[in-house]
């Protein structure tokens, strides 16, 4: 067995950081560190925002001490299947076990129909490695040479439920382990490898587990996603990965489109009640889309919109805070909550986060109309022309910045009227 000190993700110095700070950090910077990685309303207890940093930096930690006696790749799973098999195999798990069902035939013939689809010729396990990408099933086992990859596999989905990171040696005389055969976006975010076994599946006495519980899942994908930059967004970065995720969260993305057509029939309601009555769904819905999917960032924004429309102005922006949050650069999680703010006369907040949008994107002629209805209601008049200003240049026919900005000249005529 080849002896390895780290992990081959790692180098010494970035293994040493994490130990460093795991087992020096000084009160003072685990208070701070914790404050900047949970800032949500279930995390407002310091003591409690500590604890899950340290909860999560143990677990690292456990991972690159028993990922230091080998040369080791890994396999996240939201949940603790019974085997580690591979997609193809759980197809088949059932029939499997009966004397007339060889799943090496099934493999062979995959593979024999799959090459009449190609105009040149490639080896099998290229063609594998490309079904494998593409969602079609195959005996390959997907892994990682990134144990914080698999950290992200290991706590994305399943949330009532404890998730499992696999430590499996890159070398065996039982498996084969497969490096892709092309290099696509999704392959390089993921630092894909795979292992092949003929039988379908790894033989536990082959790998080591290290537990997820279910509890920290949500919190490792807020750190890894601050402090690694690993999300949804830069793991399915590609078509076929867009597609991947929403197979995997089809069940969260069913309450949140249930939750859209609520709130869509809200809008267009014209009784009071009726429009309040569905708001109150779609919030049920997004609720529902948040259980299963906690870091669902449109389902966060989307409720925050309806909470907004139901009147229910902080829980709205309880909502856009956690949008902020999940998506540092997403502008619309400023605007709606500058429009929030806004709802509470909270105007030096509802100007920040409007300037916010703007510094993200500076064409946003909306915005530049949403900053003069602040400034406007605020009484600051100069701002509020020069910014309705911008936004006609911006949009032409945008009919309401000129009656905004007529409101405005209206004012200050009455103004100078009164001195």
């Amino acid at each position: 067995m080849k002896q390895n000190e780290y992990p081959p993700s790692w180098d010494e110095e970035s293994v040493q950081k994490v130990i460093d700070y795991y087992e020096n950090q000084t009160e003072d910077e685990a208070v701070a560190e914790s404050e900047e990685a949970f800032r949500n309303e279930a995390m407002n207890d310091q003591s409690d925002s500590k604890n899950e940093l340290s909860r999560i930096l143990a677990k690292i930690q456990e991972i690159v001490k028993k990922s230091a006696d080998g040369d080791y790749i890994y396999r996240g799973e939201p949940e603790c299947y019974l085997k580690v098999s591979s997609n193809l195999y759980r197809e088949y798990e059932e029939e499997i076990a009966t004397d007339s069902f060889d799943i090496t035939v099934v493999q062979q013939e995959i593979l024999n129909e799959a090459k009449e689809y190609l105009e040149e010729t490639v080896s099998d396990f290229e063609i594998l490695t490309e079904l494998q990408h593409h969602g079609g099933k195959t005996n390959l086992i997907d892994f990682t040479t990134d144990f914080l990859v698999a950290l992200f596999f290991a706590c994305d989905g399943f949330h009532g439920e404890p998730g499992r990171i696999i430590l499996l040696e890159n070398q065996s005389e039982v498996y084969e382990v497969i490096k892709p055969t092309k290099t696509i976006n999704r392959v390089t975010s993921q630092k894909s490898i795979f292992v092949w076994s003929g039988i379908g599946f790894i033989d536990p006495t082959q790998y080591k587990v290290i537990c997820i519980p279910k509890d920290l899942k949500t919190h490792m994908l807020d750190y890894l996603q601050k402090h690694h930059d690993i999300s949804t967004q830069t793991i399915y970065n590609d078509l076929h990965g867009f597609i991947e995720n929403r197979r995997i969260h089809s069940s969260d993305y069913t309450e949140f489109y249930k939750g859209m057509t609520c709130q869509n029939k809200g809008d267009v309601a014209e009784d009071q009640i009726e429009k309040c009555n569905w708001y109150e769904k779609s919030v049920e819905h997004y609720s529902k889309a948040l259980e299963l999917n906690p870091i669902l960032v449109h389902a966060h924004n989307n409720r925050g919109l309806a909470y907004h429309k139901k009147a229910e102005i902080e829980n709205a922006i309880k909502d856009f805070d956690r949008v902020i949050e999940l998506a540092p650069n997403y502008t619309e999680g400023y605007r709606n909550r500058g429009g929030a703010f806004l709802e509470k006369n909270e105007f030096d907040k509802a100007i920040a986060d409007f300037k916010m949008v703007l510094t993200l994107k500076n064409d946003y002629a909306e915005v530049y109309y949403n900053l003069g209805v602040t400034y406007e209601k605020k009484g600051d008049y100069d701002k509020a022309i020069e910014n309705h200003n911008k936004a006609i240049e911006l949009k032409p026919d945008f009919a309401e910045a000129y009656y905004a900005r007529g409101i405005v000249y209206r004012e200050i005529d009455d103004r100078d009227q009164e001195f």
